[in-house]
Formats: structure tokens, sequence, C-alpha cells
């Protein structure tokens, strides 16, 4: 139960930090296309929730809730949806080999 709860506050948190980041794009390059921006913000939304439901099923069984919140986290492992930036703004080539 505890690690479920640790994993759902921390999604929590993360979802917190990006919609802060969203909001007057404050911490967002400016060239990042909107539709790509709400794709994350979908992909980050759905984890959490998941996150949050894997509490109560801790609860009722504690496997089976651990299972769930392992597997979110997991999801990350996956490789994440290349950045999508607006027409005509895309990094240049300096830009694109210090990442």
């Amino acid at each position: 139960m505890t690690l479920v709860g640790g994993l759902a506050l921390t999604a929590c948190t993360w979802m917190a930090k990006w919609f802060y980041a969203l909001s007057g794009r404050r911490a967002m390059d400016e060239r990042l296309a909107a539709d790509f921006l709400r794709q994350m913000t979908r992909r980050y939304s759905f984890a959490t929730l998941i996150q949050i439901a894997a509490v109560p099923i801790a609860l009722w069984s504690p496997p089976a809730g651990v299972a769930i919140a392992l597997l979110c986290v997991a999801f990350f492992l996956l490789p994440q949806p290349k950045p999508r930036y607006n027409p005509g703004e895309e990094p240049s080539a300096t830009e694109r080999s210090s990442e």
C-alpha cells in the first residue's frame, strides 16, 4: 500500500508540475506544436489516473494494486513520442545535436 500510495503521490506531483509548465508556457519550448502538448497531457493524465486508481485496488488486493502501479511505471520505459514543432520552427542542427 505504501509503494502504491507513494507512486500515486509522485504522479500527482508530476502532473501539477506539468500543468504549471503549460500555464503561460513557463517552462515549455514555445516552438512545440499544440497537438504534441495535448498528446503528452493526455498521456500523463491517463497514467496519473491509473496510479490513483491503483490505491483503492491495493487496499482490496495488495498484489493487484502493486502490479497495476508498476505496470503504469513501466509504461514510461517505452519510447516517448518524438517532439513535434510548429511549421518552420524546428530546432537547428546545433540545438538537435546538443539534446
